[in-house]
Protein backbone atom coordinates (compact mmCIF):
# COMPACT_ATOMS: atom_id res chain seq x y z
CA UNK A 1 0.00 0.00 0.00
CA UNK A 2 1.20 3.43 -0.42
CA UNK A 3 1.33 6.02 2.01
CA UNK A 4 -1.01 8.87 2.30
CA UNK A 5 0.40 12.16 1.77
CA UNK A 6 1.98 13.90 4.22
CA UNK A 7 0.60 16.48 6.25
CA UNK A 8 0.90 20.20 6.14
CA UNK A 9 1.28 21.42 9.70
CA UNK A 10 -0.55 18.90 11.23
CA UNK A 11 -3.39 19.39 8.89
CA UNK A 12 -4.49 17.27 5.93
CA UNK A 13 -2.60 18.42 2.45
CA UNK A 14 -5.54 20.15 0.09
CA UNK A 15 -5.04 18.50 -2.96
CA UNK A 16 -6.91 18.58 -6.80
CA UNK A 17 -9.78 15.85 -7.64
CA UNK A 18 -7.44 14.90 -10.53
CA UNK A 19 -4.29 14.28 -8.45
CA UNK A 20 -6.45 12.08 -5.77
CA UNK A 21 -8.00 10.30 -9.20
CA UNK A 22 -4.83 9.09 -9.88
CA UNK A 23 -3.42 8.20 -6.35
CA UNK A 24 -2.17 4.62 -5.88
CA UNK A 25 -3.81 4.97 -2.36
CA UNK A 26 -6.88 6.35 -3.34
CA UNK A 27 -8.23 2.85 -3.76
CA UNK A 28 -8.02 2.47 0.30
CA UNK A 29 -10.03 6.21 1.04
CA UNK A 30 -13.67 7.20 0.37
CA UNK A 31 -14.51 10.98 -0.19
CA UNK A 32 -17.25 12.48 2.26
CA UNK A 33 -18.63 15.98 2.98
CA UNK A 34 -17.48 16.89 6.30
CA UNK A 35 -19.62 19.02 8.76
CA UNK A 36 -17.88 22.32 7.19
CA UNK A 37 -18.88 21.06 3.89
CA UNK A 38 -15.46 20.31 3.03
CA UNK A 39 -15.01 17.22 0.89
CA UNK A 40 -12.39 15.30 2.36
CA UNK A 41 -10.78 12.32 1.95
CA UNK A 42 -10.57 9.33 4.26
CA UNK A 43 -9.24 6.21 4.89
CA UNK A 44 -11.88 3.36 5.26
CA UNK A 45 -9.11 0.24 5.69
CA UNK A 46 -8.65 0.94 9.51
CA UNK A 47 -11.43 1.89 11.64
CA UNK A 48 -10.39 5.09 12.73
CA UNK A 49 -11.75 7.11 8.88
CA UNK A 50 -8.97 9.54 9.51
CA UNK A 51 -9.16 12.26 6.97
CA UNK A 52 -6.21 11.92 5.35
CA UNK A 53 -6.64 14.72 2.67
CA UNK A 54 -9.15 17.73 1.41
CA UNK A 55 -9.98 17.94 -2.07
CA UNK A 56 -9.63 21.80 -2.99
CA UNK A 57 -12.89 23.91 -3.16
CA UNK A 58 -12.25 24.44 -7.30
CA UNK A 59 -13.25 20.44 -7.32
CA UNK A 60 -16.67 21.16 -5.50
CA UNK A 61 -18.82 21.33 -7.86
CA UNK A 62 -17.56 18.41 -9.74
CA UNK A 63 -18.27 16.53 -6.56
CA UNK A 64 -21.69 18.07 -5.83
CA UNK A 65 -22.66 16.78 -9.82
CA UNK A 66 -21.12 13.44 -8.78
CA UNK A 67 -22.76 12.86 -5.30
CA UNK A 68 -26.39 14.14 -7.15
CA UNK A 69 -26.15 12.01 -9.68
CA UNK A 70 -25.23 9.23 -7.34
CA UNK A 71 -28.44 10.07 -4.82
CA UNK A 72 -30.78 10.34 -8.05
CA UNK A 73 -29.84 6.86 -9.29
CA UNK A 74 -30.73 5.38 -5.74
CA UNK A 75 -33.75 6.50 -5.47
CA UNK A 76 -34.56 5.32 -8.92
CA UNK A 77 -32.90 2.00 -8.07
CA UNK A 78 -35.70 1.97 -4.88
CA UNK A 79 -38.33 2.66 -7.02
Amino acid sequence: MSAFPAKVNGQPPVISLSSYDEAEWAKNTAIDLNTDMEYVVVDIVDDSHEVVAKIRKEDNETLDKIFKSAKEQFVQQQK
